[in-house]
């Protein structure tokens, strides 16, 4: 009786699991002849994009900046210590090399920035496509398309100049896309033990970069992500499952390791105290705005009103057993992006009126009838779909 059942549970749910058993999904995607075409496509109009739009603009006062400050340190200046410098050091850095290696040609900059946007498209891509792996059908279509819009969007593709926020993020891209490679188990634990450790430690170093790249953004970065691996350390402990705990370990121990040998090079250097000084408190008083300012937005009543609407729709969506509950559900969660939609015939504002069309893609997908279908199945609900496990 129970396999008859179970015979027909099967019959009645084939076809319609968004997560197939798929043999090999915990080794995740491997790069075949197909990866490597599609990867060389992105970078590739990703590139010519970055290129392009350095042929027709140019915001001389932030690349300025940038080039300026790289140039007296290709001189031989130190930063902090021979003049005022309340930015992080490694794009400075970065900029300073190219400055040593290729002389004083603006050419060179315009060239890395163009690769780095390329890059980081690259890895948006396996970043997606590793979260979706052995989750959803046709993983690897959906993870190159939402991937498509960073050729145009990427990190340099709006500022084509070399700037912290765009490295900032593509470092960050990078130990997205390492922590994601350690949990599909891809690592030679008991092969190679020490090629594991290797690679768990460099990934912890890739956490703290970003520190170093632009403080605000890198800081709640690498806080966010180390506390991630210590409480998933601790639950794989206490649930039993031991073998998995000594990699988070490894992990925080490769963040505090290079954490260490940054701060006794700054020492060494330029001295810490100067650092700190120009970096944390002269950056906070001077370029931090106040507390106010900047949780005032989140006051907005509108704002308030769209996040309760879209809070509603996923949490009746993730639990809706009937048709007429998920249409409610669609139209709690399309009701803010549909304002969007009318806002645009509103204002008269350009720059308000380009930021309500994109908010109006938004819309467009809520009223796919394939999204409202996949977004409020049972097996894949809007929670587990936020958290990343469907």
């Amino acid at each position: 009786m129970e396999f008859a059942a179970e015979t027909e549970l099967n019959r009645y749910t084939e076809g319609v699991s968004l997560t197939p058993q798929l043999s090999n999904s915990k080794c995740g995607p491997h790069w075949r002849l197909r990866d490597w075409c599609a990867a060389a496509v992105l970078f590739a109009v990703t590139v010519g994009v970055v290129l392009w739009q350095n042929s027709r603009v140019t915001v001389l006062w932030d690349l300025s900046y940038i080039l300026e400050n790289a140039t007296r340190i290709s001189q031989g200046q130190l930063p902090y210590r021979d003049f005022p410098f309340p930015y992080a050091p490694l794009t400075f850095l970065t900029q300073a090399s190219i400055i040593r290696l290729f002389g004083r040609v603006f050419w060179h900059h315009i060239a890395y920035a163009a690769v780095m946007g390329g890059v980081a498209t690259v890895v948006a891509w396996r970043v997606l496509l590793r979260i979706l792996y052995g989750r959803v059908q046709h993983a690897w279509t959906s993870a190159l398309l939402l991937a498509m819009p960073c050729c145009v969007l990427g990190i340099y593709c709006i500022f084509p100049h070399p700037f912290y926020d765009p490295d900032c993020t593509l470092v960050m891209l990078l130990g997205t896309l390492a922590l994601l490679h350690i949990e599909h188990d891809e690592l030679p634990v008991r092969s190679a033990p020490f090629i594991a450790r290797l690679t768990l430690l460099g990934t912890g170093a890739l956490l703290m970069l970003p520190v170093f790249i632009k403080q605000n953004i890198g800081l709640i970065f690498t806080s966010a992500f180390i506390a991630v691996i210590v409480v998933e350390a601790v639950l794989a402990y206490k649930r039993g499952r031991r073998e998995l705990a000594p990699r988070g370990t490894w992990i925080v121990c490769g963040a505090i390791i290079s954490a260490l040998v940054a701060v006794a090079l700054i020492a060494a250097t330029v001295g810490f105290g100067n650092y700190l000084h120009w970096t944390v408190k002269f950056a906070a008083s001077r370029r931090m705005p106040a507390w106010h300012e900047m949780v005032g937005v989140y006051t907005n009543p509108a704002l308030v009103l769209s996040l309760v609407l879209m809070g509603a729709g996923a949490g009746i969506a993730a639990f809706a057993r009937r048709a007429w509950l998920r249409w409610f559900a669609t139209a709690l969660l399309t009701a803010p992006f549909l304002w969007s939609v009318i806002y645009l015939a509103l204002d008269s504002d350009v720059s308000e009126r380009e930021f309500s069309a994109g908010c109006g893609d938004g819309f467009h997908l809520c009223c796919s009838p394939r999204f409202t279908r996949r977004f409020c199945r049972n097996n894949c609900g809007a929670l587990r779909m936020l958290c990343g496990r469907c």
